[in-house]
């Protein structure tokens, strides 16, 4: 294993306290830290890739959603349906998720318009409602659903424990 794959360095008869292993990092904790901060990572990246489509006024907003869904939202949920998050793991996702969609609004995210002369808090409910986007655990929860309903109907390729 390369030792960028793991964080820390780790000597001959020491013990890992993180490891990958099938696309997934394992903690001796048994909590999902890492996962979860790489999937952050993974958001942010996606985002600040294509700048370009979120600042242009050529785009329409509708067209810039669907970048938003494929680029961010694939990205902070890649990979999660078979793991036991905890709520403050899946915070963290909402909390990333909803930073990067009002940077997508704009000033609009943040409440401040051009004719606001006060401006006003804008809720995450109000954004996510906006945007027709729903919350990264209903998100997570339907592609759970989608994930099982898979294995029970090619059941025979998959191994049950």
């Amino acid at each position: 294993m390369k030792d960028h794959l793991v964080p820390g360095k780790i000597t001959a008869g020491e013990k890992a306290e993180t490891a990958r292993y099938l696309g997934a990092w394992l903690q001796t904790n048994n909590r999902h830290d890492v996962d979860i901060k790489k999937h952050v990572t993974a958001m942010k990246t996606g985002f600040y890739a294509f700048y370009g489509i979120w600042s242009s006024r050529q785009i329409p907003f509708s067209l810039k959603i669907l970048y938003f869904l494929a680029l961010v939202t694939s990205a902070a949920l890649s990979g999660l349906e078979p793991l036991a998050l905890s709520e403050s793991d899946i915070k963290k996702l909402e909390v990333a998720h909803t930073l990067l969609l009002r940077r997508l609004f704009g000033r609009e995210g943040w409440g401040a318009t051009k004719t606001d002369t006060k401006h006003k808090s804008v809720s995450n409910t109000h954004i996510r409602q906006k945007a027709q986007i729903p919350t990264i655990a209903s998100l997570l929860r339907q592609r759970r659903l989608l994930w099982v309903q898979s294995m029970l109907r090619d059941g025979e390729y998959h191994i049950q424990y």
